[in-house]
């Protein structure tokens, strides 16, 4: 496998240059982990498993590019 064929294989699992499916969008939460992101604090989302939580970081990731930020 040469170093072009990795590269294609990489950027196909890279979540920056494709649109996430984030599911239906839960602005409850969003709110709250905006309000929180502000903070110096570190923040832990738990939850049951299959409850949502990384769906809820996509949004997140989706809602922080696109307001700017990297």
């Amino acid at each position: 496998m040469n170093k072009n064929e990795i590269f294609s294989i990489l950027d196909d699992w890279n979540i920056w240059n494709r649109e996430l499916f984030s599911g239906i969008e839960r602005s409850y939460y969003l709110n709250r982990i905006n309000k929180a992101l502000l903070t110096n604090h570190i923040i832990v989302l738990t939850g049951a498993r299959r409850s949502g939580k990384s769906f809820i970081l996509r949004q997140t990731i989706k809602d922080l590019l696109k307001n700017g930020i990297d």
